[in-house]
């Protein structure tokens, strides 16, 4: 009977410490903020995209306030779905379909333990001030055309609001264009090794050695003042 109760005891003790520690990931998925924190943006991508790869959608989030956000959050949402669509993917209005939601890209890899309970939002935990959250999708385009993405930034996933210094809304968006057209190929006829002639293409930018955006194209930049201009499908 005595061992019977120690293991009872032993047992209420240890979930009241998971508890006390935030064991489960529900109470982070409710992170709460109120007012104001001032943020700085920097979202960037590959302005022109095509389907055979992938690429890269970079946010960092700086606080430049003097507030800890209790679980910085970025909210991201496809053309003009907002958040009925799931991230990365807009609404088909066509009628009869058993899925409403269409692809735009694959979401491959998302940001390292920032998953959440809402399909549109990551959030990456405490951003004590002066400190940078580093948002990172790894995405692969499906559909050709012009496209974009709107990404919103939030203190935590319910209440607060972020903003930026000159006091508006931290939000944005960036546009791309998507081929589907693959680059030329060449066949090394002593090594037979094939490479992709990405310079064909006049709106190529030559890859670096100090990483970044994905080397077909060159990045579009965004930090919070709209989306730049949308070159034309290639």
């Amino acid at each position: 009977m005595r061992r019977t109760v120690a293991i009872t005891s032993l047992i209420a003790s240890t979930a009241l410490v998971l508890s006390a520690c935030g064991g489960s990931n529900t109470g982070a998925n409710q992170s709460k903020a109120s007012g104001n924190y001032t943020v700085s943006v920097n979202a960037d991508w590959p302005r022109l995209q095509r389907i055979d790869k992938e690429v890269s959608l970079v946010i960092d989030v700086t606080n430049t306030g003097s507030r800890t956000l209790p679980q910085v959050t970025v909210t991201l949402t496809t053309g003009v779905s907002g958040t009925a669509a799931p991230a990365f993917s807009n609404i088909d209005p066509q009628p009869g379909l058993a899925a409403h939601n269409k692809s735009i890209w694959f979401l491959d890899v998302p940001p390292i333990n920032g998953e959440s309970a809402a399909t549109n939002s990551w959030s990456l935990g405490r951003l004590a001030p002066g400190g940078t959250a580093h948002f990172v999708w790894r995405i692969h385009p499906l559909v050709s055309g012009p496209h974009s993405i709107n990404w919103t930034v939030a203190p935590a996933m319910l209440g607060g609001v972020a903003v930026l210094a000159d006091g508006s809304q931290a939000a944005g968006s960036l546009s791309a264009v998507i081929s589907s057209k693959s680059p030329a190929a060449t066949v090394n006829p002593k090594t037979g090794k094939v490479t992709k002639n990405f310079g064909k293409n006049p709106n190529y930018v030559a890859p670096s050695n100090s990483g970044g955006a994905s080397p077909d194209s060159a990045p579009g930049t965004d930090t919070g003042s709209g989306g730049a201009d949308v070159p034309s499908v290639p």
